[in-house]
């Protein structure tokens, strides 16, 4: 990998996981402030699924904004994510579906940036200019 594609690439990835926190963080503010609970009422959800659902996309949208948690938040909210889009699908809102699903794939394009085998903020194994050691043999 070229130095100006990786640069490039963590600009990417940079900007997509800030926008997404952003956006989950309204979105999640929102459900825990009750401004959502009508909408989760009409698909047959509590007002208090709609709260969590809430506290758990600003958790992982703060995990977003973590370079070594930015993984495991995009896959937290790749899950709510799944379940907004079968909720859509289910009560005939295909429309409605397309949002979640490209959420879904930003959320993705991060986590996959943000693995530790492209993730240029953590330490690789044998980089520090230690040598290898072989490992013993159990015969």
């Amino acid at each position: 990998m070229t130095s100006q594609y990786g640069r490039v690439l963590e600009i990417a990835l940079k900007i997509t996981a800030v926008l997404l926190a952003g956006l989950f963080f309204v979105a999640g503010g929102a459900k825990i402030g009750g401004w959502i609970d009508g909408q989760f009422g009409t698909w047959g959800y509590s007002p208090g699924f709609a709260v969590l659902i809430g506290v758990f996309e600003v958790v992982f949208a703060i995990a977003l904004l973590i370079d070594r948690a930015a993984t495991w938040g995009a896959l937290g909210l790749m899950a709510i994510m799944i379940g907004a889009i079968g909720t859509h699908l289910t009560h005939g809102e295909y429309v409605m579906a397309i949002a979640p699903i490209v959420v879904f794939m930003l959320l993705g394009f991060v986590a996959w940036g943000r693995g530790p085998e492209r993730s240029t903020t953590r330490a690789r194994p044998f980089e520090r200019g230690s040598a290898r050691r072989p490992v013993p043999s159990r015969l």
